[in-house]
């Protein structure tokens, strides 16, 4: 069975893990991220992200609590940010120059 990730698109509200599943399915070999150090397809950002965001609400994430993430941009961080967003999340970038406490007075 072939899915078309486009159907997706044309809901009003779609289903983003859905998205990234069927694209995953339709386009299992194709390359989905590239930082010039490391490749993955869109199968890999499928099945990692699915395991990094049922980590995320193992650990205890809930529907829109934020996830601070902290990095360069990378195939890495995009994973951190797709899997924050797949597991209900909603992904907060941080400023690469964030260090820990800097917020607290």
């Amino acid at each position: 069975m072939t899915i078309n990730p486009a159907l997706y698109l044309e809901q009003p509200y779609g289903d983003f893990s859905a998205l990234i599943a069927a694209h995953g399915a339709q386009r299992e070999g194709q390359i989905a991220l590239d930082d010039g150090d490391d490749r993955l397809t869109w199968g890999a950002v499928d099945t990692l992200t699915a395991r990094m965001a049922a980590q995320l609400q193992a650990d205890g994430l809930v529907k829109g609590q934020a996830v601070a993430i902290l990095g360069t941009t990378n195939v890495h961080y995009a994973l951190a940010y797709l899997a924050a967003i797949r597991a209900g999340g909603c992904a907060a970038p941080l400023t690469t120059s964030a260090r820990q406490n800097s917020w607290r007075r």
